[in-house]
């Protein structure tokens, strides 16, 4: 076995940030703290505009060149996964890499839906306001908005339940390696 960095600081940093924001996001809506939730939202967007950037610039396992495969490659991954024949991944698999660039464009897009919901509730533009039947729209948006915001969640499930599998059938503890960075492979 031999021991190979695969997550940056950067990386790691922003993954647990992500995590926080989004637990923190759910308490916020859950506990209706406008304030709190609507600051943790613009911060998950920037977190993940910049995890977007980063994915074009990176040359190592946090690229998009290296985690995004075609739709042929992740199915045939999840064939070989039910079959627990799958091949190993230094970095992330066909799923994971899906899964990751699910939840960085939804959060973008349940902010835009979020920011809406909020602009309308505190009335920030009265030409917005004057439309006929606002708050039916705005019933919508935020519908909108909560239905992505459980797609995350949901995402963010899966995300965990493959991590679960990992740590059970590949004995490979992931977390670690989310904090160190490092990664034993064969």
């Amino acid at each position: 076995m031999k021991e190979v960095l695969v997550w940056s600081k950067f990386i790691r940093i922003w993954h647990w940030l992500l995590v926080f924001n989004i637990i923190l996001l759910l308490l916020s809506a859950e506990f209706e703290v406008q304030n709190l939730h609507a600051g943790a939202g613009i911060f998950t967007v920037v977190l993940s505009l910049i995890r977007i950037i980063y994915g074009f610039y990176d040359k190592g396992y946090a690229s998009f060149s290296n985690f995004v495969k075609g739709p042929k490659e992740v199915i045939e991954f999840a064939k070989k996964t039910l079959r627990k024949t799958e091949e190993d991944y230094i970095g992330h698999n066909p799923l994971a890499g899906y899964i990751m660039v699910y939840i960085m464009f939804a959060v973008i897009v349940t902010a835009v839906f979020g920011i809406s919901v909020f602009l309308i509730e505190k009335e920030i533009f009265s030409s917005i306001n004057s439309v006929q039947n606002i708050e039916e729209i705005n019933k919508i948006l935020s519908k909108i908005h909560k239905a992505i915001s459980i797609s995350i969640f949901a995402a963010a499930i899966l995300h965990i339940m493959g991590l679960i599998r990992h740590i059970l059938v590949k004995k490979e503890n992931i977390v670690k390696s989310m904090i160190n960075g490092k990664k034993q492979i064969k």
